[in-house]
């Protein structure tokens, strides 16, 4: 109990005292990995969040064949570092700021589709996954078109512009880009 003294100009008069409240925040930490074998980390980002605030983390620009894949969400001490894990979240999940929070976002490598079109013959080889900055072996198989000759795959716009290859079957494909590959045949008949 404090006692204090003319706070009114009128003797005994009463007074009515308010708290004044200061809004605090808590830090959320992320740590920024890419991962391939190992996870390597390219970038350190923080934020300060009122109490019981909706956050979702934000990715920041990953290294060049990455993309942001999921996070692992702690509760977290005054410095930062990760006490209660609270688990494995799809990216663009968002969760309420009750404490200092760590996360730790994670990029994982690109991947790109390789499609097969064997242009009015049959057996083109299934798709293919490519790995950004992994060269793909094409596959063996070669599709067959009565009266043609498969001369090889060909990254034309279509089946009628497909008229020079650019691979052969078992061909190594280096691009970091999906594509479809079309049949180029060349006229068996004498």
């Amino acid at each position: 109990k404090a006692t204090v003294k003319n706070l009114t100009s009128t003797n005994g008069g009463s007074i009515t005292l308010y708290a004044k409240w200061k809004v605090s925040k808590y830090t959320v930490y992320i740590d920024h990995y890419s991962r391939t074998s190992t996870s390597t980390l390219f970038d350190t980002t923080t934020f300060n969040v009122g109490p019981n605030e909706t956050f979702t983390p934000e990715a920041v620009t990953p290294p060049a064949g990455y993309a942001v894949s999921h996070f692992i969400l702690y509760n977290s001490n005054e410095s930062g570092s990760a006490t209660d894990n609270l688990g494995s979240k799809t990216y663009g999940t968002s969760f309420t700021v009750t404490q200092n929070m760590y996360v730790q976002m994670y990029y994982t490598l690109v991947t790109y589709s390789i499609m097969y079109d064997a242009c009015g013959g049959s057996g083109a080889p299934d798709g293919q996954t490519k790995t950004h900055g992994t060269d793909l072996v094409l596959s063996n198989k070669k599709p067959t078109k009565t009266g043609y000759t498969f001369v090889g795959w060909s990254t034309a716009a279509s089946c009628s512009a497909a008229t020079s290859k650019n691979y052969d079957a078992g061909g190594t494909y280096k691009t970091n880009a999906g594509d479809t590959l079309y049949a180029v045949w060349k006229d068996a008949t004498p």
